[in-house]
């Protein structure tokens, strides 16, 4: 049950994601092109069974146990990191879990271990919630100890100004998971266990409006879930979720299991961006000739690189080493792709979040860096530093992996390939669609 519903939820959108983002575009909402590109993402992905987003997050298990059931081998905790390691090495989904956060971020090849949470229920059955976090939404979720006597608006203030700060650094449109009550551990718990619950939905449609009227990022869908609490407290946590909000549920019993989640809307989008001009990586006059905001098609040869090989760049060029790559006049692509399989050039490959970048941004663009290409803002020294040097950033949309794929021609590793997905390919691209964002 784990292993298909870490499958099903990476590979295409659920029903309720996929209605969700269908009523937000319907509303005018959200613009059309963007929503044409998830949807035509979707369909790519499900029809080839391969991931939504190059990142297929870290793996979040809740149980809920029948208390009169005894499993007759191993623990909840055993099978779920069994299945999850067989399910991301099986489809070639990236592994992106490290051992330890400080001081070992080595990958465990296998993307575990997996977050579990174990409760008992009345039920004749055990119910699998499995949740698939991505990081760069996660980077945005935060955490917040109000007052007691904090009124609704105050929440609903709070909830605005973490997605504002999201923004498309989280690919919007968004889904929230609000957790309010407990101590601070549990609020956080409660907004992920909030994507499977359909509590205080007046509170969270109520929210859900009062964020769309006041916020240029659009939020899809909210679930609210609330809990006692000290007489002191309002601990209150927003989960952010991408466009591509990956959950799944099932039921086991002693006749299987049943994935409940329904997942029956991978209908087929033509989206077309053949009126975009095509410019090439090599043509740098043209290129630095661009307005902010100006829309292409970018062919050439490009190179990713994601934060564990920028702080090895950084290093390599403080030392006087001579890089892996020419610097003068590259393209940098902020990507950590799925591994591949084999009938691919590359696996799903899409942006990661600009801004992670930045620390290193400036010393790149210096020494001969002409253009990076990401999601997200970047910090004001960057713009700053963009706009004094007719520098490049380019914006790709975020989640649209198995889009994107197509756009590669080839992939070669370069540099640091025991980095695993971040090291540094260089990659020979075809039409990517990109944005001037600042120069």
């Amino acid at each position: 049950a784990i292993y298909e519903a870490c499958f099903k939820a990476n590979i295409e959108l659920s029903s309720e994601v996929f209605s969700a983002l269908k009523k937000i575009e319907n509303e005018g909402l959200e613009d059309k092109n963007k929503t044409a590109k998830i949807f035509a993402n979707n369909y790519i992905a499900s029809t080839n069974k391969r991931p939504l987003c190059q990142d297929t997050g870290q793996v979040i298990v809740f149980f809920e146990i029948g208390e009169n059931i005894i499993l007759s081998e191993n623990n909840p905790i055993e099978i779920a990191n069994q299945a999850v390691a067989d399910c991301y090495k099986d489809n070639f989904f990236r592994k992106s879990v490290v051992k330890d956060a400080i001081f070992n971020r080595t990958n465990t090849q296998d993307n575990t271990p997996v977050i579990t949470y174990i409760n008992y229920s009345k039920e004749e059955n055990i119910k699998v919630d499995v949740l698939i976090k991505g990081g760069g939404a996660e980077n945005m979720s935060s955490t917040k100890m109000l007052t007691p006597s904090t009124t609704e608006k105050e929440i609903f203030d709070y909830v605005l100004s973490v997605v504002d700060n999201a923004g498309e650094n989280a690919c919007p449109p968004l889904f929230l998971g609000v957790g309010i009550g407990g101590t601070i551990d549990y609020a956080a718990v409660l907004s992920k266990k909030a994507f499977f619950s359909e509590e205080n939905k007046e509170f969270s449609k109520k929210l859900q409006n009062y964020i769309n009227e006041k916020s240029k990022t659009k939020i899809a869908q909210i679930h609210t879930l609330t809990s006692s609490t000290h007489i002191a407290s309002m601990p209150v946590c927003v989960t952010v979720n991408c466009h591509s909000t990956r959950h799944a549920s099932a039921v086991v019993d002693n006749n299987g299991y049943k994935i409940t989640t329904k997942f029956d809307f991978a209908e087929k989008v033509n989206y077309s961006n053949s009126d975009l001009p095509i410019i090439t990586t090599e043509d740098v006059s043209t290129l630095k000739k661009l307005n902010c905001g100006q829309e292409l098609l970018l062919s050439g040869v490009v190179y990713t690189a994601r934060d564990a090989a920028h702080k090895k760049l950084v290093e390599m060029i403080n030392n006087g080493e001579k890089l892996p790559f020419e610097i003068k006049n590259s393209i940098i692509f902020y990507a950590g792709p799925c591994p591949k399989n084999n009938n691919e050039v590359i696996g799903p490959v899409g942006p990661t979040t600009s801004k992670r970048m930045d620390k290193f941004a400036i010393t790149l663009y210096k020494h001969g860096v002409l253009a990076t290409i990401g999601k997200g803002e970047r910090s004001e020294n960057v713009k700053q530093s963009i706009k004094d040097n007719n520098f490049l950033y380019f914006s790709v949309q975020g989640g649209t992996a198995s889009l994107l794929q197509s756009c590669v021609k080839s992939a070669q590793v370069v540099a640091f390939e025991e980095l695993g997905t971040e090291a540094i390919y260089k990659l020979e691209i075809e039409k990517l669609p990109v944005k001037l964002e600042l120069n």
